[in-house]
This record gives structure tokens, C-alpha cells and sequence, in this order.
């Protein structure tokens, strides 16, 4: 059984017995930090390594993907503040970049489209090498698809204004979108 030092703040099961675990922490003879791929056996995965270099507050698996959210610079050597897609295999970035401009604290998923919220005031995409910059204060939605941010807009549907921390919960139901979370104002 792996042992992980710190504190983990999210876990989701793999699909094949085992979990991905996400924190502020260390774990096994390699020193892993901040996000681990426990086994069924509870060892850890020696093939999945993205090393974060901060924490990783939200996961979330979809297929062979996993989103990851939270507060980093770099995962898997590459600058993907904040928000990435690594294949959940490798522990590997797939070539798509995704950038928040702060944390990212939460996911929710309805049909193609995955919800994500944080801190953040605007996300990135890239289109080849060019960066794609999208307004989004608080939640953004990204078609799983296409795998691009789509014109929703949490401006529009709540208005989200303050706190210190943001978006920290969401659901999504009947395409209802629900946030929790430490702000100040909601539309």
C-alpha cells in the first residue's frame, strides 16, 4: 500500500480498479509530488509520472483523459498553468494545451461538455502554436469533442463577483449549471 505525504484533496477511480489522486504531496521511493496513479494493488504506477510542480486541487476522467486543475505552473515539463489534459495511461500531455489564468478547483461533466471552475478570470487554448485567449470569469466550458472553450459563458449565466477563493463546487443537471464556492456575488 503507497504511502502519500501532505494532504490529498481529490481522488477518482480509474475505471480498472485502481484511483488518480491529486494534492499537495509526496509519495514512494521517487519522491512523486502532487498527483499519483495508485493501482489496484496500492502501489503506485511507475509509468505515470507528470510531476506537477504545485497542487492539483480537481480531477476528472473522461475515457483515457484526465483533466487536471489546480494551482501549477509546469506538469509533465510543460508550462500549463493551472489546467491540463494528460492521458491517463502515460501521465503524459497529449500536445493540447489548456491554460487557466489562476486556480482551477472543479469539474462537472454533462453529455460533450465539461464544466470547469476556480479563481480564474480568462482561459487559454491554442490553435497550433497560436494562443487562443477566452474571457471567462469563474466557470468556462470546453466541448469534449472538439476539445475547444465554447461560447458559454458563466458571465452571463451567474454573473460570478469576489471572494478570495472562487468556484471550489460544481454540478450539472438538465443542462443546469450549480456553483459553490467563496464569492461575494452571484447574478
Amino acid at each position: 500500500i503507497v504511502r502519500l505525504n501532505g494532504t490529498v484533496a481529490k481522488a477518482v477511480p480509474d475505471g480498472r480498479g485502481g484511483w488518480f489522486v491529486g494534492g499537495l504531496f509526496t509519495a514512494g521511493p521517487r519522491s512523486l509530488k502532487n498527483l499519483a496513479h495508485v493501482l489496484p494493488d496500492g502501489s503506485l504506477d511507475p509509468s505515470f509520472q507528470p510531476d506537477p510542480d504545485g497542487a492539483v486541487r480537481a480531477l476528472h476522467l473522461v475515457g483515457d483523459r484526465l483533466f487536471v486543475g489546480g494551482q501549477f505552473q509546469n506538469i509533465d515539463g510543460i508550462a500549463s498553468p493551472n489546467l491540463v489534459l494528460l492521458d491517463s495511461t502515460s501521465g503524459r500531455t497529449n500536445g493540447l494545451r489548456l491554460q487557466a489564468a489562476s486556480a482551477v478547483s472543479a469539474f462537472a461533466q454533462e453529455g460533450s461538455t465539461l464544466y470547469f471552475g476556480g479563481l480564474f478570470a480568462s482561459v487559454r487554448t491554442y490553435n497550433g502554436n497560436t494562443a487562443v485567449n477566452h474571457a471567462r470569469r469563474r466557470v468556462a466550458a470546453l466541448n469534449l469533442g472538439t476539445l475547444q472553450i465554447t461560447s458559454w459563458s458563466s458571465d452571463a449565466a451567474f454573473g460570478i463577483t469576489g471572494g478570495s477563493d472562487g468556484v471550489l463546487a460544481l454540478a450539472v443537471a438538465g443542462g443546469v449549471v450549480y456553483v459553490g464556492g467563496d464569492f461575494t456575488a452571484a447574478a
